[in-house]
């Protein structure tokens, strides 16, 4: 999990930690704490955020980022901006992600995203649960972009998703390039189900 990153590409990565601060303007999140200028990509984070402001479960402030085909299934808790992806965006644009993990602001609070500002943020095609994340609406989003879990194991209802990307498993999305099932044909890994056999589980 990365504290800030600046002008940067993050492809392919995870985090299973959980991340926890107290104090004003923390910028947590479950991967990256802050990004500004940057492009995530094909990235999941699965540990617990918290703290006072700015707590995502994948990021925790997006600055001008394009974000893509990401999840978080983690809990996110604080303050002010607690989103079940990302905290707060700011003229950032996310397209197909998703969010599981519950989310609890005192302040302001969403199931994919808490707040946003800047020139046109954007959100496409992009989902929550809000069943589990305990949230009915997210910030950039149309209210119906928030599904119940009977829902979330609907491919469906996930329109915009490319399949070859992602692939629905019993409850949800998960991406295709830590599946255990992918398409170089990796064996199961029953210790972590979204890393491919021979990879190294980073929370062990």
């Amino acid at each position: 999990m990365a504290k800030d990153k600046f002008f940067s590409d993050v492809t392919n990565c995870y985090a299973t930690s959980t991340v926890a601060a107290t104090g004003a303007n923390d910028y947590i999140g479950g991967l990256c704490g802050r990004a500004i200028d940057a492009t995530i990509s094909g990235s999941y984070a699965t540990g617990a955020t918290s703290g006072d402001d700015f707590i995502g479960g994948l990021v925790g402030n997006s600055n001008d980022c394009i974000i893509t085909n990401c999840f978080a299934i983690g809990a996110a808790s604080g303050d002010t901006s607690v989103g079940g992806l990302i905290g707060h965006n700011e003229t950032s644009t996310i397209t197909t992600c998703h969010a599981t993990g519950a989310v609890t602001g005192t302040t302001s609070a969403g199931g994919l995203v808490a707040t946003e500002a800047g020139a046109a943020p954007t959100v496409t095609n992009s989902y929550w649960n809000a069943t589990t994340t305990g949230q009915a609406t997210s910030a950039g989003s149309a209210d119906a972009c928030g599904l119940t879990t009977g829902e979330y194991a609907d491919k469906a209802e996930f329109i915009g998703f490319d399949w070859k990307t992602w692939r629905m498993t019993t409850t949800q999305p998960e991406l295709q390039t830590f599946n255990p099932i992918n398409k170089q044909g990796a064996m199961m890994n029953v210790s972590n189900p979204f890393v491919p056999l021979g990879c190294v589980d980073k929370a062990g």
